[in-house]
């Protein structure tokens, strides 16, 4: 499963990508979908609004992150 966080003109939003189309998933973002207990299984059944593929505006995965790690 393939998992993005997207720009609509709402805000945010998780969505689960599949082959034809985005689906919201109900989160903000994937850290949000990701911090729900059962995740996979919230993301898989997700009946959100769907998106086209070609006309999405994807935004950082987790646009907030606690932390930054970097190695060098």
């Amino acid at each position: 499963m393939r998992l993005a966080t997207i720009r609509t003109a709402a805000g945010h939003r998780a969505v689960r990508v599949d082959a034809d189309a985005a689906v919201e998933t109900g989160d903000a973002d994937v850290r949000a979908l990701l911090e729900r207990p059962g995740w996979a299984e919230h993301a898989a059944a997700a009946t959100g609004p769907s998106h086209r593929l070609d006309g999405l505006d994807y935004a950082p995965l987790v646009p907030s992150p606690e932390k930054i790690i970097c190695v060098g």
